[in-house]
């Protein structure tokens, strides 16, 4: 397990388990945190960027295939630290 530190907020939607992510930041290594209830040293990268597919556990291969669009259109949301936040659009 580890942390992502980012000022701002994430939407309900994009922190439920199972969707994937990709994060751009510099790791602070192992920062003490107590997010189960004990003090524990955790792995942190404070995010400038981070994008999520909204997967919900599938694996990106799994979702449909149509014809001339290849696979269904995911909605995607990317955060920023320094700019505009924006969902992406889906067709």
């Amino acid at each position: 397990m580890f942390v992502i530190r980012l000022s701002g907020r994430v939407g309900a939607q994009d922190v439920q388990a199972g969707n994937m992510l990709v994060v751009i930041g510099a790791v602070n290594g192992a920062v003490a945190d107590c997010l189960t209830g004990t003090l524990v040293g955790r792995q942190t990268v404070s995010a400038e960027c981070f994008h999520i597919w909204r997967t919900q556990v599938n694996a990106i291969d799994d979702f449909p295939w149509i014809a001339n669009a290849r696979y269904w259109p995911l909605i995607q949301q990317t955060y920023r630290v320094n700019g505009p936040n924006g969902i992406l659009p889906v067709s």
